[in-house]
């Protein structure tokens, strides 16, 4: 009798049929601000899981990362000055928070969501002279940091199970160990779910 109305309970009636929602999202994230030479589009994917609370608010958990690049134009320079240069950040977390969206049905409907977790930055960086091939001093870090994450969209049903989204996303987070610094990330994303 418990174990069917465990069962019950996890997997719901047919009335509450496709509450639980599974996406793909990838889009260009663009540094606004804290991340000093690292301005340039980056891409960005995370996969997420939503199911429901009550009504339209429901909870999120989501994974995903944001590899950062030295811009094109500071690898250039280094070239014309004989320097083969390159540094890369690439920002992984995992998150969960709140998500408010009506259940499926009509054509579209919008969203919003707000997540805070655990976010892992890495950041390596290193210099050749191509001149006598020598390599300077490279450096490394990683830290793990709080972050925030906020998004807003609309999504529109593709028929069936299936949804395509549109979004918009803000992440910030801590950026540097030893710092008070806080990066932020803008990323105008598109996802695929399916409810089930």
């Amino acid at each position: 009798m418990e174990v069917a109305a465990t069962a019950f309970v996890l997997v719901g009636s047919a009335a509450s049929a496709q509450d639980f929602r599974v996406g793909v999202t990838t889009g260009a994230a663009v540094p606004v601000g804290g991340i000093g030479y690292f301005h340039e589009p980056a891409l960005s994917l995370a996969a997420w899981l939503t199911g429901p609370f009550r009504g339209a608010a429901g909870w999120r958990a989501e994974v995903g990362v944001v590899r950062l690049h030295l811009p094109a134009r500071d690898r250039f320079w280094c070239a014309a000055a004989g320097f083969f240069c390159d540094a890369n950040v690439p920002v992984g977390f995992v998150a969960g928070g709140f998500q408010l969206e009506p259940r499926p049905g009509g054509v579209w409907a919008p969203y919003g969501y707000l997540t805070a977790g655990l976010y892992r930055v890495t950041a390596s960086a290193e210099v050749v002279d191509l001149r006598d091939g020598s390599t300077q001093p490279s450096i490394a870090w990683s830290d793990n940091a709080f972050g925030v994450a906020a998004g807003a969209g609309v999504r529109v049903a593709l028929g069936g199970r299936w949804t395509v989204r549109a979004e918009l996303r803000y992440s910030g987070f801590a950026w540097r160990p030893g710092t008070e610094n806080w990066a932020s990330v803008v990323t105008p994303a598109v996802s695929l779910s399916a409810s089930f």
